[in-house]
């Protein structure tokens, strides 16, 4: 019976090593480079359709600049007034009627002043801070930055307009010994209108409009 031995040279070995790993590492450097470009495709693929959604949406329409921030606050400011106005003249009266549209009109523009100094001087900074702070971050799409700011806005000037509100109420029927009472009454009543009239009525619409009369580039800042 033959034995046949096989002599390989330290160097050999320590050769073949190097080649092992020197195609292991080739291949891993490939594999991953591949990932990475995967990734990058998927994600600007998702980028695209998130652009796309967001435009249909009209989203992407929002003020780029202080000047179109007053213009945007002007009409959002128009349109949540006049509504809610109407609302809480149609619940004090039982129903809605004509009588209704001409008080809620008569009220209209002290309440619409108000709300837009609220809203312009103490309401929307802090409540872009607030959603940027702690509800949204850098990276996260526009319609959620849309929504988080949106409700951060809501909730304060339902609490300050509903003051308004008790506080025209009492003027009118001298019964300040209910103010608080009336205030706390309206807040809810106030907040389950004004919160999905604002995401789904008002705040498409006059980002629709604003667009429209403003293209992007149009006010400088």
């Amino acid at each position: 019976m033959w034995i046949v031995s096989y002599y390989i040279h330290p160097q050999q070995v320590i050769y073949n090593r190097y080649l092992c790993n020197e195609l292991w590492s080739t291949e891993f450097v490939k594999k991953i480079t591949l990932t990475k470009h995967k990734l990058l495709r998927y994600n600007n693929q998702r980028c695209k359709k998130q652009v796309n959604f967001e435009r249909e949406k009209g989203v992407t329409n929002m003020p780029q600049n202080k000047r179109e921030s007053l213009i945007y606050t002007v009409l959002m400011c128009f349109c949540m007034v006049l509504w809610m106005s109407m609302y809480n003249v149609t619940l004090h009266m039982g129903g809605f009627s004509m009588e209704v549209l001409k008080e809620g009109w008569l009220g209209f523009p002290i309440a619409y002043v108000f709300a837009m100094c609220c809203d312009w001087f103490l309401v929307s900074g802090l409540a872009k801070k607030f959603a940027f702070t702690y509800l949204v971050k850098p990276e996260d799409s526009v319609l959620k930055k849309v929504i988080c700011v949106s409700c951060s806005m809501v909730v304060p000037m339902v609490i300050i307009m509903s003051m308004y509100g008790a506080v025209e109420g009492c003027v009118r029927s001298g019964a300040w010994s209910q103010l608080l009472m009336i205030w706390l009454t309206n807040i809810p009543k106030n907040f389950i209108m004004a919160l999905p009239f604002q995401l789904i009525i008002a705040g498409p619409l006059v980002r629709f409009i604003f667009r429209s009369a403003f293209p992007e580039g149009k006010i400088l800042a």
